[in-house]
């Protein structure tokens, strides 16, 4: 009962403060990707890499101190893609509390609830399916570890 009470202040929360669109998806529902259209490889450990080639851009959503502190302390997952070992997407997917820089604070989420973060793929790489590989990926992983939501924002 405490569990789904926290669901609902999570979700009152995050729906009543933005005009952002919110999203709930039951990772029970199951998802099949697309097939990818380049041969990349996606690796959802590979947090250093990922934070490096972030800190390379000047977009502060993309990579916020706040939000990387966190991220790391809860273990969040920093997930890229890559094509001949250059990363050219990644996906930031939080667990146990994030923070919303949107509302400069942090959130602690349910034990089965994940939230993604962002998404990214340069654009001379868009429209082969690759932001959807990576969210994939990281779901499979999700579910092998009990999760059974996700909820991001637009």
């Amino acid at each position: 009962m405490a569990k789904w009470r926290r669901i609902r202040a999570v979700k009152r929360f995050v729906y009543e403060r933005s005009r952002a669109f919110w999203y709930e998806k039951d990772l029970a529902e199951g998802w099949m990707a697309p097939p990818v259209g380049l041969p990349v490889r996606i690796d959802i450990h590979d947090t250093e890499g990922t934070l490096n080639w972030l800190r390379s851009f000047t977009e502060s959503w993309m990579y916020n101190e706040k939000e990387i502190d966190v991220g790391l302390a809860e273990k969040h997952y920093f997930a890229n893609a890559k094509l001949n070992d250059q990363i050219i997407g990644y996906t930031k997917i939080g667990v146990k509390r994030v923070y919303l820089y949107d509302f400069g604070r942090c959130l602690p989420l349910p034990d089965d609830v994940s939230f993604l973060y962002h998404v990214y793929v340069t654009r001379e790489f868009r429209k082969n399916n690759i932001a959807q590989a990576l969210i994939t990926e990281v779901m499979s992983d999700l579910v092998g570890k009990g999760y059974h939501k996700m909820f991001c924002h637009i």
